[in-house]
C-alpha cells in the first residue's frame, strides 16, 4: 500500500474520502480514533483543493469538477498538521537551541513525505531543513511570512494545546511577526469554533490571540538581537479588516505571483470564504462552496481550502463528517455526491 498514492484518473473509479482517510492513516501507521477531528477536515480540504495552480489566480469551477480533478495525495498542509499533533506535548525551551532541536524532530516526522513530494512544500522549506546552526536557522524563520504556521494551527486548538505551547510550536518554523500573528489568529478561530460561536465572535477571539502573538513575537526578536518588525508589519487584524471590508481576497497583496503564499493573503482568503457560510451549518451547500471558492481564489488553493475546511469542520463537526465521508474523488462514471453544483 502506498503511503502517498498518485491518483490514476484514467482508471474510471471513485474513491470516497472517508475510507481514503482511514486507508491513508493505516499506511502512515496511525488509526483514526487516536487523532483529533480537525486532522480529518484538514485532510479533506487538502485533497479537495489539490487541483488548483499555485501563485496564480484561479477560475470558476464546480464542486463536481473539483472532486473529479482532486489528487489522492495530500500535501504539506496535512503532513505538517499531523506532525504538530505528534509534537503537541513536547517540553522544550523557546530559545534558539531548544527551537532548533525541536525543528529537527519536526523534520524527522515529515521526512518521508517531504522527500517524496517536496514540490508541495514552501520553496524555503529545504533551506530550513538544512539549517543546523542557530544563526542560519534564526535568519530563515525571521524573514518568512508564509502561511505555514497558519496551516497547522487548528489542530493545536483541537488538541487543547494552551496558547503559549502553541506559539512555541509555531516558532520552530516561523519567526516572522505576520506568520506568528496569522497562526494564532487561526488558533483563536478554532478555539471559538469548538465552543460553537458565531462568525463575529470567532473573529474577536482570533483578534485577541493575534494581538498577544504580536507582543510575543516582538519579545522574541528583542531577546535575539533582531530588529523589530512592528513598523513594517501592520497588525494582522488590519489585514483581515481590509479583506472583509473590501469583500476582496486580494485586497492585501499587489502581486499574487510573489505573495500567493503569504499569511495575510491566505488567512484573509479563508476569512473571506468562511464569512459566507460559517453560521449556516448546511455542509451539503457550504462545503461545495468552500472548495469551489478556494480554487477560484487561487494563490495557494489547497492551503486556503485545508484551513477553511479545518475551521468549518470544527464548527460543524458531525454534519461535516457525514457529508465528507461520502464525497467521491477520482474520475467518476456517475455522480455519487448528491446535489447540483
Amino acid at each position: 500500500m502506498e503511503a502517498f498514492p498518485v491518483n490514476k484518473r484514467e482508471s474510471g473509479h471513485i474513491v470516497l474520502l472517508g475510507p481514503h482517510y482511514t486507508k491513508t492513516l493505516k499506511a502512515l501507521g496511525h488509526t483514526e480514533t487516536q487523532l483529533p477531528d480537525s486532522l480529518y477536515f484538514t485532510f479533506c480540504g487538502d485533497i479537495l483543493g489539490s487541483s488548483g495552480e499555485h501563485y496564480t489566480k484561479g477560475h470558476p469551477i464546480s464542486f463536481f469538477d473539483a472532486c473529479d480533478k482532486a489528487s489522492l495525495s495530500f500535501s504539506d498542509d496535512f503532513m505538517t498538521s499531523l506532525a504538530m499533533h505528534i509534537l503537541r506535548e513536547d517540553v522544550f525551551s523557546p530559545d534558539l537551541p531548544g527551537l532548533l532541536a525541536e525543528k529537527e524532530k519536526f523534520f524527522d516526522l515529515i521526512a518521508a513525505h517531504f522527500e517524496a513530494l517536496s514540490q508541495t512544500y514552501s520553496p524555503w522549506f529545504g533551506a530550513l531543513r538544512n539549517a543546523k546552526e542557530p544563526g542560519p536557522f534564526l535568519d530563515i524563520i525571521y524573514g518568512h511570512g508564509s502561511c505555514g504556521a497558519a496551516m497547522r494551527a487548528a489542530v493545536l486548538a483541537a488538541d487543547g494545546v494552551e496558547d503559549e505551547q502553541a506559539f512555541n510550536l509555531l516558532l520552530i518554523t516561523h519567526g516572522h511577526t505576520e506568520a506568528l500573528e496569522g497562526g494564532m489568529w487561526v488558533k483563536g478561530m478554532a478555539d471559538a469554533a469548538i465552543d460553537g460561536r458565531d462568525f463575529n465572535a470567532c473573529l474577536r477571539g482570533a483578534r485577541d490571540k493575534s494581538r498577544a502573538a504580536r507582543t510575543r513575537a516582538a519579545d522574541f526578536h528583542a531577546d535575539n538581537g533582531l530588529p523589530s518588525q512592528l513598523e513594517t508589519a501592520p497588525p494582522f487584524e488590519q489585514f483581515i479588516q481590509d479583506t472583509l471590508s473590501a469583500d476582496d481576497p486580494y485586497a492585501t497583496i499587489c502581486d499574487i505571483a510573489e505573495e500567493g503564499i503569504e499569511t495575510r493573503f491566505v488567512v484573509g482568503a479563508v476569512m473571506h470564504v468562511l464569512r459566507q457560510i460559517w453560521d449556516r451549518g448546511m455542509p451539503e451547500q457550504d462545503i461545495p462552496y468552500l472548495v469551489a471558492k478556494s480554487l477560484e481564489i487561487g494563490g495557494d488553493p489547497d492551503t486556503i481550502c485545508s484551513i477553511a475546511m479545518g475551521l468549518y469542520g470544527l464548527r460543524w463537526p458531525n454534519e461535516s463528517r457525514i457529508f465528507l465521508n461520502e464525497v467521491g474523488i477520482g474520475t467518476p462514471e456517475i455522480d455519487l455526491v448528491p446535489g447540483n453544483w
